[in-house]
């Protein structure tokens, strides 16, 4: 197919990540342009780990937006900031005083490995490749590219949303295309795009310290059950185990929300996780607003 052949050859050269906007690094518009998606086309979700003291990890960055770029709807992106490289600075300091960790980060960190091995590291699905789940920058497209030869999946991801005072709520439907059996769980991140603060950048050859960066897809959390906050990088089970054609599961998830973030910046990720692979199967992204 066209894309594929354009992922393979050139894609690597033109788009760029992590927005800086103080003139260092110019940057490409992403994404496509329509506003309706298949629930059924296969999405996956690429779990970026990162720390905006990391001068690495820009560059890391550029390689998920290119997927972005390339892919649209079918690549989902989280950073999670984590381990030492995502500690803040004291606020005298002026500089990386944002703290962009999260409890849930830091439980997928730990599982993960990321921050103790080195980042900026990236899990594809939460899929395991030759004893690990975490896979270099470079390697990215290849895993990507593997996962979206299967176009359509019979696992359709909707969600809507609604905010009352503080308190953004979801439903999210899962919908079955066939019949099926298995243990699956449901669950969702919440995102902000679009945060300008500080990010070093071994790259720059003179002030590596970045002041104007544009921080895309930061995780700031994990849906739970109404009035049961909980850490549930993993979601939560689905009842019933035999699925047919036509079949929907429903959950209603909440997520308490913080002053600072901006409502118009925020996006859920909802995906469908299968408890006896361990492993990601579909995934979706919803802008508060309306579908991304």
């Amino acid at each position: 197919m066209i894309k594929r052949a354009f992922l393979g050859l050139s894609f690597l050269v033109f788009l760029y990540s992590c927005d800086v906007v103080d003139g260092n690094v110019v940057t490409a518009p992403i994404g496509p342009g329509d506003s309706i998606v298949n629930p059924f086309s296969k999405s996956v979700l690429l779990m970026e780990f990162t720390g905006h003291k990391c001068g690495n990890c820009p560059a890391g960055g550029e390689t998920g937006e290119q997927l972005k770029g390339a892919y649209g709807h079918g690549v989902v992106i989280i950073a999670a900031h984590v381990g030492t490289l995502a500690q803040p600075q004291p606020p005298a300091s002026g500089k990386y005083t944002l703290d962009f960790r999260t409890p849930t980060g830091d439980e997928l960190d730990e599982q993960f490995g990321a921050s103790v091995s080195g980042i900026p590291k990236g899990v594809i699905n939460y899929i395991e490749y030759s004893g690990t789940s975490l896979v270099l920058p470079e390697a990215w497209p290849e895993k990507v590219d593997e996962l979206l030869q299967e176009e359509i999946v019979p696992y359709g991801i909707t969600a809507d949303m609604s905010v009352n005072g503080d308190i953004l709520s979801l439903t999210a439907t899962c919908e079955f295309d066939e019949s099926i059996n298995g243990n699956f769980n449901i669950g969702a991140f919440l995102t902000e795009d679009s945060i300008i603060a500080w990010q070093k950048d071994y790259r720059l050859s003179d002030n590596q310290d970045i002041e104007f960066f544009k921080h895309k897809h930061v995780l700031r959390g994990n849906f739970y059950l109404p009035g049961n906050p909980q850490v549930l990088p993993w979601g939560l089970p689905i009842s019933n185990t035999s699925f047919v054609q036509g079949d929907k599961e429903v959950m209603d998830l909440d997520i308490q929300l913080d002053p600072s973030w901006r409502q118009n910046h925020l996006n859920a990720v909802v995906y469908l996780y299968d408890q006896d692979t361990e492993t990601i199967l579909q995934v979706k992204d919803f802008h508060l607003s309306g579908e991304l």
